[in-house]
């Protein structure tokens, strides 16, 4: 029987020690429960995805020497290590097995993704060959796939899982494979698509801000969805206490806006300012109306206003370190349904991937988990607020 160790952890890119000390880790706990061999994910030596430090051929001697020294740590375990490789001119998408500290056999990625998010060919040449090595009198045949964010699994022979660990947290789960037969305590279940996605959101701003070493994130409320929405996925990601949220009325902004924010701050806990934009809108006006005689109003008004929002914002930013979550949709994004220097303006845009319908769904997802998001801000029609009873749906579909 051979017990098969996988490793479903969170590596940071370009921190080769840091990884190595995660993966040695990972290897203990993994002989602790009786495994024999311990697999890690895609490139776990060097972090996912190390994009350009593949161009780097020092960055490929550090992962060298990081492989070398985890292979002398790796104590009476098997590895499987996914890590970047150089040879020979060749750049490859590698993972060795390790077993009595010794490197026993190589396997490159031989199809490699190029579609998506994906730009492998890029940085890497293809493999070419197979790899298939006994581990506890058990032929293994390696392989790397595209990269997973959880759901670490095994299949049996007929595709049936045996094995799924949580998705969006990392964990260690226990396979044995007996006489081809798989066995397994580690069955997580399957998130419907709204916990799964929300979980994704969570996931990608605790880690966009946390390995880049932000201390915190600043948030502009609007009173609308989006906004809601992203401030709740920040404070799930980083903590109440690491999280801003400016409200910045206009003489258009309605009081719906303001109580509705308010309440979402009792409900969340965050630190709360508002600061009202109507001086800065006259003195702009005072600047520019010379300019603009005979013009009617039109959209530049409307857009000098988001614009003074991303100036108070990012002075804040620079002043404190946090970093601005912006919060325009996918819809909107695809429209060009915002500002430039103005609702854009910011450091990670949360949720631009996620369309408008699944704003709503996210939404009523995230109250599920506990009340935050007013149900005055879920159901009445999304508006800009820029001027007198404006709403999305004067410009957009509902």
């Amino acid at each position: 029987m051979l017990r098969v160790a996988v490793a479903q952890f969170n590596a940071t890119v370009g921190d080769l020690a840091g990884n190595v000390d995660r993966i040695v880790a990972m290897a203990a706990l993994a002989m602790a429960r009786g495994a024999q061999v311990l697999v890690t994910p895609e490139l776990a030596l060097c972090g996912y995805p190390p994009e350009d430090l593949l161009l780097r051929p020092d960055f490929y001697r550090a992962c060298d020497r990081a492989l070398d020294d985890l292979a002398a740590r790796a104590g009476g375990i098997a590895l499987v290590v996914g890590h970047p490789e150089e040879r020979d001119g060749r750049r490859y998408n590698a993972a060795t097995v390790i077993e009595n500290g010794a490197k026993k056999a190589v396997y490159r990625k031989v199809r490699l993704p190029n579609y998506e998010v994906f730009d492998e060919k890029r940085y890497f040449d293809a493999g070419r060959e197979p790899c298939v090595v006994t581990l506890g009198g058990v032929r293994c045949g390696i392989n790397i796939c595209a990269d997973i964010d959880g759901a670490s699994f095994a299949l049996d022979a007929d595709g049936n899982c045996r094995m799924r660990l949580a998705q969006f947290a990392e964990a260690l789960g226990i396979v044995d494979c007996d006489s081809g037969r798989l066995r397994s305590d580690d069955l997580a279940g399957e998130l419907p698509v709204a916990a799964e996605a929300y979980q994704a959101l969570v996931l990608g701003v605790r880690d966009y801000i946390g390995k880049s070493g932000f201390p915190g994130a600043i948030i502009g409320l609007s009173g609308g969805i989006d906004s809601a929405l992203t401030l709740c996925v920040a404070v799930d990601a980083l903590g109440a206490d690491k999280v801003r949220a400016v409200m910045m009325p206009s003489p258009y902004t309605a009081q719906m806006s303001l109580d509705d924010s308010r309440a979402m701050i009792r409900a969340l806990g965050v630190r709360y300012d508002e600061i009202p934009i109507a001086e800065a809108m006259r003195t702009y006006a005072a600047m520019l109306d010379p300019l603009f005689a005979g013009l009617p109003a039109d959209t530049t008004e409307e857009n000098i206003q988001a614009r003074i929002r991303g100036n108070v914002l990012m002075a804040l930013s620079n002043k404190t370190g946090g970093l601005v979550l912006t919060t325009g949709n996918k819809s909107e994004m695809a429209v060009g349904y915002c500002t430039l220097y103005g609702d854009m303006a910011g450091g990670f845009a949360v949720i631009k991937d996620v369309y408008k319908t699944l704003v709503y769904r996210l939404a009523r997802y995230r109250n599920t988990i506990s009340p935050a998001i007013p149900e005055n801000i879920i159901t009445r029609p999304p508006s800009a607020e820029l001027k007198p009873g404006q709403t999305d749906q004067d410009s957009l579909p509902p």
